[in-house]
């Protein structure tokens, strides 16, 4: 086939040869010609008496830009099938009204093989980094089937569709293609206003390495969409890319019209699905990125994340980004299933349906700077979800997510409803230790569930100890330092080893000669705290462990219902005042304080005898002690079973 600049109307041909890779067409369709058909032709832009110089990736010498083209008004019904378009600079086949943007349709560009081309890297070129397969522009619809493209830059690329497509739905279609790419499968670029939805389904593609592609590959981008689009059972794998590679990214998607991805697979990938408000363009995205999952199999690379929620730190708008995971989605491998980064990404309802993170070697949910709770309840996690899971794969699974319980400035993810797991620090840091992981789980309680610990918590560790110092708020203050504040009208919370007693132990540094009443839980009644039950925890240490006050806010039936039970106290020894100032009273193993049918059982008390006195300023030890009251405040009081042991031999020395 010759190389074409001009031709009469229906007809395709010129003889006149001439080598312009920028801008000449192989076969140009006219204005105003409808019903032209082109079958069983190989179109070829390298034409053997001409050379251009520039080389495409298999060696030839390109001379034209186009294979099949228009850029013309009222050009309908053209069918391209059957045909093999290779060695060209620009796209195979473009179908681009211009400049008016006047709707065609009922275009058919079926079961072509369209190989090889080149991608230019000679900037003074108009045509650098192209080299597709088909490009569809300004409201040109056309059903797109069963091509195959091999060895190109770009697939398939839709852009400036406005208006609503004059023919039938079959040409909002683009299915049973196969892609071999190496920058980008499908771009659904920029549908908006009354622009008809185009659905991209059951196409494959896969990726090629290009030194040139510094900027990896990605199988189907949408982006600066306002009109809804579907993307559907499409397979991308782009194993062995030495690039990064994303399977799916969405950017610049309108919240309305969010993007509906569903079924298919993607797998080999960096990135397996990616929403953001500017990695996708490299510019702000107005409408951040919006978009739906369903029926979904991602498989990463070893390193790679599933799913990607990003609002973007070069953002400076910071446009909502969402994504709304439904039924059906999986993240099989990487080494993160599901990350939410920074203040403006979300996943829609806080939901993350029943979607399966199998075999992840990292984390399998991490919120970053996003402090958006996550229901996780439906998740398989390894295949076994949060209610059916045994105690220590739920405490394996907490070891997996990032979330408010490593930094209490992010979100929570629920695994079993009412119930966090915490496990202890093997590396401490200043925000993320070992106080700071159990009294997160405090804050975060609501009504009526159960803070489940693990492992040995030392609070003497110096990034532990720093933060216990100063408490709930983080700052300096007497309310709340040394110990973790209990919210008001908490109530119903079980805190406790579930494991059984010696599976938790938190661990203190003595009495401290700067604190006075140091522990671990206070409560200081400034609402009511009832029903609470504590259970199964070695208190190793402290001035005092456990610490229940009256206070205005709280009243008579303040901590009604209270259960200590099974616990191990393990008593400081009491510094007398001589020796610590600021610690003016004793060391106490519990204090309790008003409200009915409290429980104190089973516990074991292990008291220090060899503590200093310092003549009338003993070193005293109370195992209990309650706010005084009379009337009808501790009705229904037990304290039974309990045992104290005094320990060591009483000390010669006296100050």
């Amino acid at each position: 086939m010759t190389l074409v600049r001009n031709s009469r109307v229906g007809e395709a041909i010129l003889t006149t040869a001439v080598s312009d890779i920028d801008f000449a067409a192989i076969v140009y369709i006219n204005p105003n010609t409808s019903n032209v058909s082109i079958k069983g032709f190989t179109i070829d832009g390298d034409n053997t008496l001409l050379t251009s110089g520039f080389l495409g990736t298999n060696g030839a010498d390109i001379d034209a830009a186009d294979g099949i083209s228009t850029y013309e008004t009222g050009v309908n019904n053209l069918s391209v099938s059957n045909n093999i378009i290779q060695n060209l600079s620009y796209f195979g086949v473009t179908l681009y009204d211009y400049p008016a943007a006047v709707p065609s349709s009922s275009h058919v560009i079926l079961n072509n093989l369209i190989p090889r081309f080149r991608n230019l890297c000679y900037r003074w070129k108009s045509i650098d980094y192209w080299g597709g397969g088909l490009l569809l522009y300004n409201n040109q619809y056309a059903a797109v089937t069963d091509n195959c493209m091999e060895n190109v830059r770009l697939g398939i690329q839709t852009g400036n569709f406005h208006l609503a497509n004059p023919g039938a739905p079959a040409s909002q279609v683009i299915s049973g293609n196969s892609i071999q790419a190496r920058r980008l499968g499908i771009f659904h670029n920029l549908h908006y206003s009354n622009a008809s939805p185009i659905t991209f389904s059951d196409n494959t593609i896969t990726g090629l390495n290009d030194a040139n592609e510094l900027n990896g590959v990605i199988g189907i981008e949408l982006a600066s969409l306002s009109v809804g689009s579907v993307t559907q059972d499409n397979n991308i794998n782009l194993t062995g890319l030495t690039t990064n590679s994303t399977g799916i990214e969405v950017w610049n998607v309108k919240n309305t019209t969010p993007a509906a991805i569903s079924g298919g697979s993607v797998m080999g990938v960096n990135t397996g699905l990616f929403l953001n408000n500017y990695e996708g363009y490299d510019s702000d995205a107005a409408d951040g990125a919006h978009a739906s999952v369903t029926n979904m199999t991602i498989t990463p690379n070893a390193s790679g994340t599933g799913i990607r929620v990003l609002d973007s730190p070069s953002s400076t708008s910071h446009a909502a980004v969402s994504l709304d995971i439904n039924a059906g989605v999986a993240v099989n491998g990487g080494a993160t299933g599901l990350s939410v980064e920074n203040p403006s990404a979300s996943i829609s309802g806080g939901s993350l349906d029943n979607l399966a993170l199998n075999t992840t070697s990292g984390i399998y949910v991490q919120l970053l700077s996003n402090a958006g709770n996550l229901d996780g309840t439906a998740v398989a996690f390894d295949g076994t979800i949060g209610s059916a899971m045994t105690l220590p794969q739920l405490f394996a699974t907490e070891d997996k997510i990032w979330h408010k319980i490593d930094d209490k400035s992010l979100g929570f993810v629920t695994v079993k409803a009412s119930n966090s797991y915490v496990t202890d620090m093997a590396t401490a840091a200043a925000t993320n230790n070992d106080y700071t992981r159990i009294r997160n789980a405090v804050e975060l309680s609501a009504n009526n569930w159960t803070v489940n610990l693990k492992g040995t918590f030392d609070w003497t560790e110096a990034n532990a100890s720093a933060s216990w110092a100063l408490g709930n708020d983080e700052v300096v203050s007497t309310g709340d330092d040394y110990g973790i504040l209990i919210p008001a009208n908490l109530n119903g919370v079980t805190f406790t080893a579930p494991e059984g007693l010696g599976t938790a132990t938190i661990h203190g540094p003595g009495d401290l000669p700067t604190a006075n009443l140091e522990g671990v839980l206070y409560f200081d009644a400034s609402g009511d705290n009832q029903g609470w039950t504590m259970s199964n925890i070695i208190y190793d240490d402290f001035d005092m462990p456990i610490g229940m006050f009256f206070g205005a806010g709280g009243g008579t039936d303040a901590y009604n219902n209270t259960t200590i039970t099974n616990n191990t106290f393990n008593i400081a020894t009491d510094l007398n005042v001589v020796d610590a100032p600021a610690d003016p009273n004793q060391n106490i193993g519990i204090h309790y304080a008003f409200g009915t049918n409290q429980t104190i059982s089973n516990n074991t008390f292990n008291v220090p005898g060899n503590g200093v006195s310092n003549g009338t300023n003993f070193s005293t030890t109370a195992v209990m002690q309650s706010n005084t009251s009379g009337g009808a405040v501790y009705d229904g009081l037990q304290i039974t079973g309990n045992t104290i042991n005094i320990l060591n031999a009483q000390s010669a020395s006296q100050k």
